[in-house]
């Protein structure tokens, strides 16, 4: 087997790590504990697992207790299951402040004749919703994205609004929440709220120009305006 890991300290701008896999295993149909893997773990500094950052899949079918998310193929002659680039986050806004360590691993079978392998790619964001405009003007709509990787979307807003997906447009508005709810389950889920305010009409754009001459110096005067203000 092969491992990587990475220490770093969370602070309030890298909060979630976020990484991205891709991973093949052959299924030998060996015992579950001899099977091939891919594993992902998170520890705090004190070297304890973060639960909410556990991963961990072994080559076969959901009956054998593979994912049920993988994908079954043949690849010389052989069964392989495989998941194609999927986006996963942890959330570590609990260990603001701490060094935390992220491990990924992929193992062979025990016996070690079958093999398995990923490919990850893997970020730190903010815990925080992203805008289109931070108010909605002249009923214009506005685009609020969640950050990737959650395994569902709950979205609540004003009214009876509800949505399940990580990016939602409105024309309404209002604060708005969103829960997400990561692979490990709904006691790791966490939830960001957003308020987004509305201006009635859009800008009026309004400049005069003095001098339009070519040659002569032209100097330009803003007087556009929106109301309320």
């Amino acid at each position: 087997g092969d491992s990587m890991k990475q220490t770093f300290l969370v602070d309030s701008t890298n909060a979630v790590f976020t990484y991205s896999y891709a991973a093949f295993l052959q299924d030998p149909q060996h015992s579950s504990k001899e099977q091939p893997y891919f594993r992902v773990r998170v520890y705090d500094f004190n070297n304890n697992s973060i639960p909410c950052g556990e991963y961990n899949v072994i080559g076969g079918p959901p009956s054998s207790g593979g994912d049920p998310t993988f994908t079954a193929a043949t690849y010389n002659g052989e069964t392989l299951y495989y998941k194609d680039w999927t986006t996963v986050f942890a959330p570590l806004n609990g260990y603001i402040g701490q060094n935390v360590t992220v491990e990924f691993t992929a193992g062979d079978c025990s016996q070690g004749g079958h093999f398995a392998y990923a490919y990850v790619e893997a970020s730190c964001q903010a815990l925080t919703i992203i805008a289109s405009s931070p108010v909605i003007c002249g009923g214009q709509a506005v685009t609020l994205t969640a950050p990737p990787g959650a395994a569902t979307y709950s979205w609540t807003g004003p009214g009876s609004f509800t949505a399940n997906t990580q990016t939602i447009t409105t024309s309404t508005s209002g604060t708005y929440s969103v829960t997400l709810t990561p692979v490990s389950g709904s006691a790791c889920a966490i939830t960001l709220t957003t308020n987004i305010a509305t201006n009635p009409s859009l800008p009026v754009a309004t400049f005069n120009a003095s001098s339009p001459c070519i040659g002569n110096p032209t100097s330009f005067t803003d007087q556009s305006s929106v109301t309320p203000g």
